[in-house]
């Protein structure tokens, strides 16, 4: 390969050759090594292995692109510990025979490893069927569904299709099967022997019971269905209904409290049952809006959620507080979307500050709200607060040693006891202010502990006496 370097200046073309050179040199063929393997394998490699040789060996995985059906693969020696990242500094001096070596060594590793991911696997084949044009979506589809739950270590068959005029005849195809019909759509499977094999069988089957579903396509089964649920039977943007569509294979119209779904009767009713169900579930909803003043609400939904969503899980149901600024981060952990029968999400923006809406079954619904009415009347009574005013010198004596006095006093008194920072600003007069939360029995005798405390520390003096250092040890006395 020739390298052509240009520069108006001719200082810049020596040190621009310079260093290609130093790259070039710092790469020999040693630290590169090619593997060709099947591209069918590429994804699968790119999933198992590259983050393993990387870490392991120092080696990075090079894969053409998917659109290139190219089998070769480059391992390129980095280096243990070198974060591949786009600040990666490309070495510039030549390798010792001793790192050359090392290359050489990790290279064969990782090839190694690579190679075991596909060892022992069956052999790849491909297999065509024909499908007419209105069913190559739902034959696709069809495939993706088989193939959903595969584990990682399987490696997926592979499906491309391509109109019957443009294949070229490629005698590598063995078709599975011969056309009954005129043919528009040629589906071609690619992978491991059984895998494919199966799934051509299953797709056959599954194109057989679409053909003869095509002869009902225009059954029509008729109900009603209350026009009060038509907005969660339809969701949001139709993306319930649609899910329907999709799910049964059929049309589904809605007009004026009447259901028309078009298409199989099997299918259709299928339908019909799940819309229905839907119906009842409905009907059996209740919605309960609880008047709670906005103050209280922190406590009730508690530490990211946590008592909210206890409700939400033993009840079924949901249980949604407004979003304000005080309660923002809490609620942003409580369940947000719509549930699986389609009731379109609550906007919270018509919801007042003051209210806290229960929507579930109607049991589950009135279970949950006399629960959350219970842990109102429970954070209530637990809600009296009152503050009291201390020097802030004294923060440290009340606190005590590894916080332990103001632990006996929270434990004497029941109550929360909320001890501001020994370097937080205090006001003019030197003081602070000690928060103090409970039920009002509890906040009195804190109170009055804390108030009993701060007079004793206001009431008592310091005086500073001068003592000769010589009487210190006899004035502390034997063991302090």
């Amino acid at each position: 390969m020739n390298w052509e370097v240009y520069s108006r200046d001719g200082k810049n073309t020596i040190k621009a050759r310079s260093d290609i050179m130093h790259l070039i040199n710092a790469h020999p063929p040693a630290r590169l090594r090619q593997v060709l393997i099947d591209p069918f394998y590429h994804q699968h490699i790119q999933r198992q292995a590259a983050q393993h040789i990387r870490d392991e060996f120092g080696v990075n995985l090079l894969l053409p692109d998917e659109n290139v059906q190219n089998p070769q693969i480059i391992l390129i020696y980095e280096g243990l510990g070198v974060p591949s990242t786009p600040e990666y500094t490309l070495p510039r001096q030549r390798p010792s025979p001793a790192e050359v070596a090392q290359f050489e060594q990790a290279l064969l590793q990782a090839e190694a490893h690579v190679q075991g991911l596909i060892q022992g696997r069956q052999e790849l084949i491909s297999r065509a069927l024909n499908v007419p044009f209105r069913f190559n979506d739902k034959v696709i589809r069809q495939v993706d569904r088989e193939q959903q739950n595969l584990p990682p270590t399987e490696i997926p068959v592979q499906v491309t299709s391509m109109s019957a005029h443009s294949l070229n005849g490629d005698s590598t195809i063995r078709e599975a099967q011969r056309p009954s019909e005129p043919v528009e759509h040629i589906v071609t499977l690619r992978g491991q022997g059984d895998m494919v094999r199966d799934l051509v069988q299953k797709l056959m089957l599954f194109l057989e019971k679409e053909k003869a579903d095509d002869l009902e396509r225009g059954h029509i089964t008729s109900f009603e269905f209350p026009p009060k649920f038509a907005n969660q039977l339809i969701g949001r943007k139709g993306e319930n209904i649609n899910k329907y569509r999709e799910e049964f294979d059929v049309e589904i119209q809605i007009n004026d409290g009447k259901v028309d779904i078009k298409g199989p009767a099997a299918k259709a009713d299928l339908a019909k049952t799940k819309i229905l169900a839907l119906s009842k579930k409905l009907e059996d909803e209740a919605t309960h809006v609880l008047k709670i003043k906005p103050q209280y609400h922190k406590d009730m939904i508690g530490a990211k959620g946590a008592q909210v969503n206890r409700l939400q899980d033993r009840y079924n149901v949901r249980v949604q507080f407004p979003r304000t600024t005080a309660n923002a981060n809490d609620d942003r952990s409580i369940a947000d979307g719509a549930s699986e029968v389609g009731a379109s999400r609550n906007n919270r923006s018509n919801q007042a500050p003051d209210e806290v809406i229960i929507r579930g079954p109607r049991r589950g619904a009135d279970e949950a709200r006399d629960e959350l009415l219970n842990l109102l009347q429970w954070t209530i009574d637990n809600s009296h607060t009152s503050t009291v005013s201390v020097a802030q010198s004294q923060l440290p004596s009340l606190i005590g040693q590894g916080g332990r006095e103001m632990e006996i006093a929270r434990l004497t008194t029941g109550a929360q006891i909320d001890v501001p920072g020994i370097r937080d600003t205090s006001d003019s007069t030197g003081r602070v202010s000690i928060q103090v939360k409970g039920t009002k029995r509890q906040v009195e005798e804190a109170k009055e502990l804390l108030e009993q405390k701060a007079k004793t520390f206001d009431d008592s003096i310091s005086r500073a006496i001068g003592v000769d250092k010589k009487y210190h040890k006899e004035l502390i006395g034997p063991g302090g």
